[in-house]
């Protein structure tokens, strides 16, 4: 628990530092300055020059810190006048210690800020001034003693600090034109694209992840408000993907849905692309949405052409088939019944094709209410239709013949009025060797030996078993 709050300092202060490198350079070395002004004032304290020079040298401390502090927060150097102030404030702790040493170290600093934030004629002035204080301060009589390799090594440190502050510049304005590039690119992409850090702060969103979305073209929204469910409608945490994916150790592709702002849904695949830098302050991560729910509709209607029967919306026969052979192959003992209705093409002949459609669909239902919820009912073609009930006996397959003739007894209500439906149905039970078209065979002679005597009954190969309603 207590590592959590440094572990969030360090974040934060990592991320202070990738969001502008110079502001960041410049407050290290504010920060040394205040550093080296405590420990000056304090060496100064313990060297036995009274307490009047010693709260005048503090004061000192005091208005340089607070002229660089100024300068820092101006992003700029204060108007030369002001160094005036600060290098006479110098040469008063010079004339007040008797010991060079602490205040030579405290000189680096200011010398070194003002290469991280100024030009390099202001540099060379600042340099030239506190060399110049100091050579004075030598020419008095105050014992204060030169140090040639200070002197040599402050111009030297500042003009590195500045080199490097020049390289550190060019380098962050790279880093700003590629992203600029990256953004101007993800903007234009045709498909959506949200670019978020790994907080769930988002980035961007491009114009066309906003219209998918249904998100405001103004403002910059969380992921918090990218709604997904898998496909079985359970919320899916969007951070938690991120996190997962922000080391680049594995990339994601899920396929969701996504409940826009309206409230309507649609299917997308969602592809997560970390980005070692990008447009957040830390490690970056690209969401690519794609719309498939067109694609999935066209999908799920092809699936629907190949195995579904259109009229009646039950499995057809190549379903059935799929079906039997996965359960013959399983070794669990099964049945199929066959369905033929009677009189079906004097009722397309006398009453039209739309009420032979109307009793089809009215039979199928029936059919289906009949058996229980483990059996596919399909419709063969035609007035044909089939039963596959899995875990099947004789008995269990007899009674859902009976069942089926029974549910028949009614007539259908259709819009030409009650119509009488009637069928012949025949079953066979598959026993050890048989393949699947022999028990559909012998299922299909068992109903033609029914169909001839016009009457309400199931037939077995092996006789006739009267099942009158």
């Amino acid at each position: 628990m207590v590592q959590l709050p440094v572990h969030g300092g360090y974040a934060r202060l990592r991320s202070f530092a990738q969001r502008d490198l110079m502001r960041s350079l410049r407050l290290f070395f504010v920060v040394s300055l205040a550093v080296c002004s405590l420990v000056l004032t304090i060496q100064i304290a313990h060297m036995g020059i009274g307490v009047a020079a010693t709260l005048g040298c503090a004061a000192v401390q005091v208005l340089v810190l607070t002229l660089h502090a100024v300068e820092f927060r101006r992003a700029a150097p204060l108007p030369v006048r002001w160094d005036l102030l600060e290098l006479s404030a110098v040469l008063f702790v010079f004339s007040q210690v008797t010991d060079v040493t602490p205040v030579v170290n405290t000189l680096f600093m200011p010398v070194l800020f003002r290469a991280a934030i100024g030009s390099l004629p202001r540099l060379l002035l600042s340099q030239a001034g506190y060399l110049g204080v100091w050579l004075i301060a030598v020419a008095m009589p105050w014992q204060v003693k030169p140090i040639v390799g200070a002197m040599i090594s402050l111009p030297i440190s500042g003009l590195m600090v500045y080199i490097t502050r020049t390289l550190m510049t060019k380098l962050q304005e790279q880093q700003k034109a590629q992203n600029a590039l990256l953004e101007g690119v993800l903007t234009e992409l045709p498909f959506p694209v949200v670019v978020a850090d790994t907080a769930g702060a988002v980035a961007l969103a491009n114009p066309a992840a906003k219209d998918l979305i249904g998100w405001p073209e103004a403002g910059v929204p969380n992921l918090d408000e990218l709604r997904l469910q898998d496909l079985e409608g359970l919320p899916i945490d969007l951070r938690t993907v991120v996190a997962e994916s922000a080391d680049g150790a594995h990339r994601q592709q899920l396929e969701v849905r996504l409940v826009r702002a309206d409230g309507s849904t649609v299917r997308v695949v969602v592809q997560t692309v970390p980005l070692a830098t990008g447009l957040t302050r830390g490690r970056s991560m690209v969401l690519a949405l794609r719309d498939v729910t067109a694609q999935r509709a066209y999908e799920e209607h092809l699936h629907s052409a190949a195995y579904v029967d259109l009229l009646t919306g039950l499995p057809n026969r190549r379903m059935l088939s799929e079906r039997l052979t996965l359960v013959h192959d399983s070794g669990i003992p099964y049945a199929v019944l066959l369905i033929d209705l009677n009189d079906f093409k004097l009722v397309n002949d006398t009453l039209g094709h739309a009420i032979g459609d109307e009793l089809l669909t009215g039979m199928a239902r029936r059919i289906r209410r009949a058996v229980n919820e483990t059996a596919t009912v399909a419709r063969l073609g035609g007035d044909e239709f089939a039963v596959l009930l899995p875990h099947a006996t004789p008995e269990r397959a007899e009674a859902a013949a009976r069942a089926i003739q029974k549910s028949f007894a009614e007539p259908l209500h259709l819009t030409c009025g009650p119509l009488q439906g009637k069928a012949a149905v025949g079953f066979s039970v598959a026993e050890p060797g048989d393949t699947p078209d022999r028990v559909i065979e012998k299922a299909d002679a068992a109903m033609y030996l029914a169909k001839p005597e016009a009457k309400r009954r199931t037939r077995t190969p092996a006789g006739t078993r009267d099942a009158r309603g």
